[in-house]
């Protein structure tokens, strides 16, 4: 499977380096995303922490790691700190792992598109293209706001 995925993120232009991971509860990683995400920035910080753990193989389970990653992109160390150690954001993990499992996801990476549709696992683009073509196609065929109104 690590090579799949390896393989997969080499023709991506990743260079994933899983010897040098460290297998961890990313329960803290996840709240720092949503730290992100109440300043706008959750896509910067999820990349920024793939690339600490698939191909730099920092620690991401550990609150100074966690904090020196934010820093390193700009956020106060107190307010960062402060949000980790006290959990601020553990919450709203809490209400993400409840939809994974509501929607039956055991793995990671995982994929919800459109709020309906998963793609499991590490895919090429074509699995997708095809779960963005399926939602078009469904969203183009659905009767408009005005034409259900009539």
């Amino acid at each position: 499977m690590l090579a799949r995925v390896t393989e997969i993120a080499a023709s991506a232009g990743l260079d994933y380096h899983f010897d040098r991971t460290h297998p961890t509860n990313t329960i803290l990683a996840h709240e720092l995303i949503h730290f992100a995400k109440s300043k706008g920035r959750q896509g910067e910080m999820n990349e920024r922490l793939s690339d600490a753990y698939f191909q730099r193989g920092e620690h991401i389970g550990r609150i100074p790691n966690l904090v020196e990653i934010a820093v390193e992109l700009g956020f106060d160390r107190d307010e960062v700190e402060v949000a980790l150690t006290e959990h601020r954001h553990l919450d709203e993990v809490k209400a993400d792992f409840a939809r994974a499992t509501e929607l039956g996801i055991q793995s990671i990476p995982f994929f919800v598109v459109d709020g309906r549709y998963g793609v499991s696992g590490a895919q090429d683009t074509g699995a997708f293209l095809q779960a963005l073509q399926q939602v078009d196609a469904e969203r183009a065929a659905a009767p408009t706001t005005e034409a259900v109104s009539r």
